[in-house]
């Protein structure tokens, strides 16, 4: 199951669960999670499950996305890192907005 909070003045809970394959992240209302942030692009990225792992994709928005992990910053944008594996307590972050991920095992 992977558990997603969007952080702001009231925090969002999302759950997925396995029949759940893809999530779009974005401006627009056809998105799963609709953030409303000036930052990010219309269909920002997507977080997709493969087997038992959960992959993010920044689908070539405007100005990225990172995934802050270890105290790490990865950067994903126009390069070969537009796809990365989601680990638990993964922070994602996109223009201003700060998604914390939670992956638990069914």
């Amino acid at each position: 199951m992977l558990i997603l909070i969007v952080e702001g003045d009231t925090p969002k809970k999302y759950r997925f669960n396995k029949e759940d394959k893809s999530i779009f992240l974005g401006r627009v209302f056809t998105n799963d999670i609709i953030l409303n942030d000036k930052l990010i692009s219309s269909i920002h990225g997507r977080i997709e499950k493969k087997k038992d792992t959960y992959f993010y994709e920044d689908l070539m928005s405007t100005n990225g996305s990172i995934i802050k992990r270890d105290n790490q910053n990865i950067f994903l944008k126009d390069n070969s890192e537009k796809n990365i594996i989601l680990k638990d307590k993964d922070i994602l972050i996109l223009g201003n907005s700060i998604i914390k991920c939670f992956i638990k095992e069914n």
